[in-house]
């Protein structure tokens, strides 16, 4: 008995399946906000613009240059603060 590909379904389709490493044709730029609305989506570009090293290198850079110029540095008000509800219910 010999199991011809064109006879198989899916596991022919997927057997007779050709994988390359590089693609044809060069992918295309997409716009900012559009690859932005893809990610929400859940349509995220794992090997592009949305791969793990990019997020990293990303991550890396904003905390590497700091607060943004001519912003304050963010006060820690838990230190010594009493919270609102526990105010209420002290009698002076």
């Amino acid at each position: 008995m010999s199991l011809h590909i064109e006879n198989s379904g899916l596991a022919g389709e997927l057997a007779s399946l050709k994988l390359d490493a590089s693609p044809q044709q060069p992918m295309e730029a997409v716009p900012e906000h559009e690859r932005r609305e893809r990610w929400e989506r859940g349509q995220v570009d794992y090997l592009g613009e949305d791969s793990f090293q990019k997020i990293q290198e990303r991550i890396d850079s904003t905390l590497q240059s700091g607060p943004p110029q001519g912003q304050p540095k963010p006060v820690d008000k838990s230190k010594g603060a009493v919270p609102k509800a526990s105010r209420k219910h002290v009698r002076k």
